[in-house]
């Protein structure tokens, strides 16, 4: 779905400007050099991926992001928790929530048409990010999006 592709490309460039909340600036008037300093947060972000299934049978979406995931993706992880083979009534209002965030326009009548219908869930994990791996991370759930 292109709408996947372009959410995830706003992400990728949200976390390219991402600072740490807590950096702080130092300036010559106080008699100091210059210099940033950041402190460390515990709280490291994510990529949570949702494939939505043609039909009741998660393995072929199973199977393919196994593959993909041993391929290029390391550190991503299937969630057998809160995958499942069966419909889940709240996609359509998930995704709408999605809808032409990244884009205008960025979803068709058949996206929705396909998120309204779907017949099972299949999440991805991607592994915790640390600051310096938020680019390559994201790239890497580009290209599982892709595949």
């Amino acid at each position: 779905m292109n709408l996947m592709r372009r959410t995830l490309l706003g992400s990728i460039l949200a976390m390219i400007g991402w600072k740490p909340s807590s950096a702080k600036q130092y300036g010559p008037e106080a008699g100091e050099q210059t210099k940033a300093h950041a402190e460390a947060s515990s709280v490291t972000p994510r990529h949570v991926l949702c494939f939505l299934g043609k039909d009741r049978d998660l393995s072929h979406l199973s199977e393919a992001a196994s593959q993909a995931i041993a391929d290029f993706a390391a550190g991503f992880s299937i969630d057998e928790s809160y995958s499942q083979a069966e419909p889940d009534d709240r996609m359509s209002q998930s995704f709408a929530v999605c809808w032409g965030r990244v884009e205008p326009d960025a979803w068709s009548a058949a996206d929705e048409e396909a998120v309204a219908h779907h017949q099972s869930v299949l999440y991805i994990l991607g592994p915790s990010m640390q600051q310096g791996e938020t680019v390559t991370v994201s790239m890497a759930a580009l290209l599982l999006v892709e595949r």
